[in-house]
């Protein structure tokens, strides 16, 4: 195996495949490689992807700040120096979303920064910028629980806060969203939760996800964590696989490429490659060049290749060996 050990895992999540996928896509994923983009970018060791689209990309590191990557090459920075310590962040029309420790949500325009009023907290979870232009944040929920939420921005101004209930469904990991049926998924400690603008929150599955992922231009949607799930239209079903490595630990994030396979990162530093109809085709792991303390997976713009930001261990992309995205 070239995923960094011999041993065969006897690691099973539920999981359904109802169809064979095509030949094709699983002779594609064994064509795959990694290759180390953020060296040939210039980005620190430690950014982590956080967004793609239009042609750009979104990275944050803790040591540096933010970092936004366009035709191969840095064409922005915001500077840790300068604006704090950064999370996560989001692309949009003219401007950057992002969180600033300590201090809530800036709007960065260019090298200006404004700050939303009105916030639960000044640290934040996670953003989502949707497709209408409003803005949702996760606020941290406090020990006890309280504090916690999501709350709709608008105007540079809090307009709407969805209570969550209780820490584990406060601690908001990942979400999408769902403009079919005007609402958000959520991937929560406490289970995946559907957020509408109304404030309604229905839970959907009470299995903690860490990350939820939806195919570009398709209607695959899947999440990870304790269980591999699938959205069937209705419900979230498992998916089983059998990952041929070892060991790996627990599946942590997952990307879902615009030719529907899957890609799930294990804490190990493995990343799993199915093919659309969830069966596992091959792992990639240190021999591969994914860094050992790998942290994230993103799609780039295209929705082609997957990018992996790590602890460290810098910025690498796989991608199929004719088509590199």
């Amino acid at each position: 195996m070239r995923a960094g050990a011999a041993a065969l895992s006897a690691a099973w999540f539920c999981a359904a495949a109802a169809v064979a996928a095509p030949e094709d896509a699983r002779a594609r994923i064994g064509r795959m490689r990694v290759s180390r983009v953020g060296e040939a970018w210039g980005l620190p060791a430690d950014a982590i992807p956080v967004d793609a689209g239009a042609g750009r990309l979104l990275f944050s590191s803790d040591s540096t700040g933010l970092w936004e990557v366009a035709a191969g090459k840095v064409v922005r920075r915001w500077s840790l120096e300068r604006y704090g310590k950064t999370g996560e962040a989001r692309l949009a029309p003219a401007r950057v979303y992002a969180a600033i420790y300590g201090r809530g949500l800036a709007e960065l325009k260019g090298t200006s920064a404004s700050f939303t009023a009105g916030l639960l907290g000044e640290d934040l979870l996670q953003i989502l910028v949707a497709r209408s232009g409003d803005v949702w944040v996760a606020a941290v929920p406090l020990p006890s629980g309280r504090g916690g939420g999501v709350q709709i921005v608008r105007g540079g101004r809090a307009v709407k806060t969805i209570p969550l209930q209780g820490r584990e469904l406060a601690t908001l990991r990942s979400w999408i969203e769902v403009p079919e049926r005007r609402s958000v998924f959520a991937a929560t400690a406490g289970g995946i939760v559907e957020l509408r603008p109304d404030a309604r929150v229905e839970l959907l599955s009470r299995d903690a996800v860490s990350a939820i992922a939806r195919q570009p231009g398709g209607g695959v949607i899947g999440a990870v964590g304790t269980v591999v799930v699938r959205w069937d239209g209705s419900a979230f079903v498992p998916v089983l696989f059998r990952v041929e490595a070892g060991p790996i630990g627990s599946p942590t994030d997952v990307a879902i490429d615009a030719a529907g396979r899957w890609f799930v990162l294990y804490q190990g530093g493995v990343v799993a490659a199915l093919d659309p109809a969830g069966a596992f085709v091959r792992a990639f792991g240190a021999g591969d060049g994914i860094p050992p303390a790998a942290r994230r997976l993103l799609l780039d713009t295209a929705g082609r290749r997957v990018l992996i930001g790590s602890e460290g261990g810098g910025v690498v992309a796989l991608a199929d060996l004719d088509d590199p995205g």
